[in-house]
């Protein structure tokens, strides 16, 4: 039975958890230097910033590095990335994210780490071509 037919309004969508911890982080004063990181990490669109970070990668030897907007490669040695995990927990507190929200939140750091196998194949390849 549609709700509208008894004059009920359609109840609103449920927003994704993504959704969710966009909206919390936005909403928390950080540094420049951080809302471009937060922003590429979450895939915020306009970007906030200029130069915008487009990429992030977390290296085998746990260091975080960004790739900012016409740039080639990763030329932005930002540092540890723990101290992305602990900046990222503050903001979680600060914000009052949820159980759901902060464990997605923290996913998206974990899912920036170059496997160290990942890496040895790309630079295995990259040595071939250099060979050839």
């Amino acid at each position: 039975m549609n709700s509208q037919a008894h004059g009920r309004k359609p109840l609103p969508s449920p927003r994704s958890v993504q959704d969710r911890v966009i909206e919390k982080v936005k909403s928390v004063r950080i540094s420049p230097k951080g809302m471009a990181i937060f922003d590429a990490l979450l895939g915020i669109q306009p970007r906030r910033t200029d130069p915008a970070i487009v990429e992030l990668v977390i290296t085998v030897d746990d260091m975080l590095l960004a790739r900012h907007e016409g740039d080639v490669g990763f030329n932005d040695v930002i540092g540890p990335a723990s101290n992305l995990t602990e900046n990222a927990l503050g903001i979680a507190r600060t914000a009052e994210m949820s159980e759901e929200e902060k464990a997605h939140f923290i996913g998206l750091i974990d899912g920036l780490r170059v496997h160290p196998d990942t890496f040895q194949m790309q630079a295995a390849r990259a040595s071939l071509r250099a060979d050839n």
